[in-house]
């Protein structure tokens, strides 16, 4: 009894002195490690405020963010429609703001418009906006309609949580209008596969397909390779394709894009000057190109093209052991399918390198339009703090939780995913007009779906009038 008593005692002596101690502890840390002023937590390094105004946010008409990113109210079951709700009540209560959402189409010519309506009214409609990967970017950082972030003291550009070296690789005219953190849930391509299918071939086997990845062995060889183990026997006799069974499956257009960039190869690069240049046709992206031609020329090979839906053949049927695909796709399966699937990292042309991965989730932009550039940049700072150390998490959570993917070596291959973000400055470059440079970038989907084998000559029809286009965003 005196035991508990003295418990007690220490228990009410501790509960007595840590208002004390956190009063003492100006500028100190909290334990999740915010910052203190005073009786005022600063969490991303921001105070607590109370601006007392709304704030609207344009989000693009897109499914994966409709589905699984925004979130208009606490009704979603999902973990992070929830996770996002609750960081933006954080972000409400912490700046004194109400945070609104405007869907806007992500046709071309859309958000130019609407951005140079605020430009000519000088509105302050919209505070916040995010964008297509591509469409109207060049168009509006042109007529700069959009803030340079790097400016707005706000933005940290914190490493934890922004992508300084896409920011840096995708600046117009030497400023930073484009801005990818954490805000935005980035959508990289990932390679689905099989596990009853990997499972059943002792020499293959999930693990060994993880292992591969961390060996850094993990090769289009090796998956080619692999995906001739899968028995094609009959598909040559199927009245339809579709029922037969193949080692790779993919639509044949952005998933064979990120084939190239797995490689680190992007189409244009800054030069000495600063300037940015279009790669000439060279070896590296013709090997690249054979060797997935001699993939997609192969048996174990099915393949169609984006707007072939009655064509499309999904992992979830267990007729395909290896698929590339893009994230809300992943999610769809791994939520659909009865059948386990896992997660890898796109494979490459060689050995001892880890894959890159082509981000195609698109920026956020500030309107050069905004009252209030600071509030517009501690916004951003706030989802980017959050976005990292909350969002990112549930969305692992929400992968691991299906029924297709219980294990830790899927999360261990998002995680290298998503720590080797790359942006090909070609991508964000594309524009309306933009044409020719988009047959450069998007090449080796568009020469296998109009079976076309002599890259010099394709090169030769469009590099002219590309390098072209992609010089007007110099100087």
């Amino acid at each position: 009894m005196k035991t508990l008593q003295k418990l007690l005692c220490l228990l009410l002596a501790v509960m007595m002195i840590l208002p004390v101690l956190s009063a003492c502890k100006k500028d100190g840390q909290t334990s999740d490690g915010n910052t203190t002023t005073g009786d005022q937590t600063a969490i991303a390094g921001i105070e607590k405020k109370d601006y007392g105004r709304d704030f609207t946010i344009i989000n693009p008409e897109d499914s994966f963010y409709e589905s699984y990113y925004w979130s208009e109210d606490d009704g979603d079951s999902a973990n992070i429609a929830i996770a996002n709700y609750q960081r933006e009540i954080a972000i409400e209560e912490h700046l004194g703001i109400e945070i609104f959402h405007t869907k806007l189409s992500s046709d071309e010519g859309v958000m130019y418009s609407t951005f140079e309506q605020m430009n000519f009214s000088g509105s302050d409609d919209y505070q916040l906006a995010l964008t297509h990967p591509f469409v109207d970017l060049v168009s509006m950082m042109g007529a700069e309609y959009l803030k340079d972030l790097s400016e707005i003291e706000s933005i940290s550009m914190n490493d934890e949580y922004y992508n300084n070296d896409i920011m840096e690789n995708v600046k117009y005219q030497g400023r930073m209008y484009l801005g990818s953190s954490a805000l935005i849930l980035s959508t990289p391509m990932v390679i689905l596969f099989n596990k009853t299918i990997a499972d059943s071939f002792p020499e293959v086997g999930s693990d060994k397909l993880y292992q591969h990845v961390r060996d850094k062995t993990w090769t289009m060889d090796q998956m080619y390779t692999y995906a001739q183990l899968v028995d094609v026997s009959l598909n040559e006799t199927q009245s339809n394709p579709m029922f037969g069974t193949y080692g790779f499956v993919c639509n044949i257009d952005t998933e064979m894009c990120s084939f190239v960039s797995a490689n680190n190869y992007m189409h244009a690069y800054i030069d000495e000057d600063g300037l940015y240049q279009l790669k000439d046709f060279n070896n590296t992206i013709f090997d690249i190109f054979k060797k997935f031609v001699t993939i997609t020329d192969s048996e174990y090979f099915y393949g169609w093209k984006w707007y072939e839906t009655e064509k499309k053949l999904t992992m979830d049927s267990g007729r395909a052991f290896f698929s590339a695909a893009s994230q809300d796709y992943m999610i769809e399966q791994m939520t659909s399918s009865e059948v386990p699937l896992g997660v890898l990292p796109y494979p490459t042309m060689q050995t001892g390198v880890m894959a890159k991965n082509q981000d195609w989730s698109g920026y956020f932009v500030i309107p050069a339009t905004v009252a209030d550039p600071t509030l517009s940049g501690e916004v951003v700072e706030l989802l980017s703090y959050y976005g990292e150390t909350k969002i990112r998490y549930e969305f692992y959570d929400v992968l691991l939780g299906l029924q297709a993917s219980r294990v830790p070596q899927d999360q261990e291959m998002l995680e290298i995913i998503f720590d080797n973000l790359v942006a090909d400055p070609a991508l964000a470059f594309l524009n309306k007009g933009a044409e020719d440079l988009s047959f450069i970038f998007y090449v080796v989907p568009f020469m296998i779906r109009d079976e076309e084998k002599a890259m010099a000559s394709w090169y030769a029809k469009y590099y002219t009038k590309a390098r072209e286009q992609l010089m007007e965003v110099n100087p």
